[in-house]
């Protein structure tokens, strides 16, 4: 997670581009196909209660990004 937080520090007000809630949603998407990959690669080798929590971020990012933009 300190990784995941010092690429989070780093990359704040680096982009500064304006994207349409279309866009913001595409993103969103990526990233979690990204995340969805991981995950699979990573069920059996992790405890499965850290997996299931893994999963719950994913599902739960999925589920708000749907409504960017309304």
């Amino acid at each position: 997670m300190k990784e995941l937080n010092t690429f989070r520090q780093f990359n704040e007000g680096v982009y500064d581009i304006q994207l349409t809630p279309e866009q913001l949603r595409t993103e969103f998407y990526s990233a979690m196909k990204t995340m969805d990959k991981a995950l699979s690669k990573s069920k059996g080798v992790i405890p499965q209660e850290q997996w299931d929590a893994l999963y719950a971020v994913v599902t739960k990012v999925e589920d708000v990004a749907q409504y960017i933009g309304d």
